[in-house]
């Protein structure tokens, strides 16, 4: 887990980001995955919120650092009741966007 310091949490904090923006860009030159929540929250709502900047540095980040092949697969998420347990849960997986 990378975290993410968000400045409604300790605003004192923030600058810590590009710490973890560091270990995102490492993470994706190793190849690995990585799965990261664009928008910086978890919410009931059925629409998409604000969506955050962390994911597209990472990325950028990675490149500028030489690694190719990067493949961003937009994940769509949503649970049929989600205060139940174990609800079920729809997901819509978007096309793979090459980063070359």
């Amino acid at each position: 887990m990378i975290p993410a310091f968000r400045g409604s949490d300790d605003s004192r904090q923030v600058r810590r980001n590009l710490e973890s923006i560091d270990t995102g860009a490492r993470v994706l030159g190793t190849g690995a995955a990585l799965g990261i929540f664009p928008e910086g929250m978890l919410h009931d709502s059925t629409s998409l919120k604000m969506i955050r900047s962390g994911m597209a540095r990472m990325v950028l980040q990675a490149a500028e650092d030489g690694t190719r092949g990067i493949q961003i697969v937009p994940l769509g998420l949503n649970y049929e009741h989600k205060e139940d347990f174990r609800s079920s849960a729809w997901i819509n997986v978007g096309d793979p966007i090459d980063l070359d």
